[in-house]
């Protein structure tokens, strides 16, 4: 026939069809150092970032967002914040089990 596997994943995925059922996730073993990169936090650090370094461009942004979006940035700050906390807790926690 000289299809490929390749070819037949491929023809798999545009039909719409489970293209990699039969193998097995070979990312789960890699470990990179963006695995520690919690995406949350980092958006919530770059966007605070950029406040303080250009108030005036990040005002400007936020002028022409819909209200909506203003309202999700916010959600997306209180939870970066929340997260924080609870990490900053729990490594509490372990240091005075350590200690202890």
């Amino acid at each position: 026939q000289g299809v490929t596997n390749w070819d037949d994943d491929m023809a798999k995925f545009l039909l719409g069809g489970d293209w990699d059922d039969d193998r097995e996730d070979v990312d789960e073993d890699f470990i990179s150092p963006l695995d520690q990169v919690d995406e949350l936090l980092f958006l919530s650090d770059i966007l605070n970032a950029a406040f303080q370094r250009e108030p005036d461009a990040y005002q400007q942004i936020q002028g022409v967002m819909p209200p909506e979006t203003v309202a999700n940035v916010q959600k997306v700050f209180q939870a970066a914040e929340a997260l924080r906390a609870q990490l900053t807790a729990q490594q509490n926690a372990q240091q005075n089990t350590h200690q202890g």
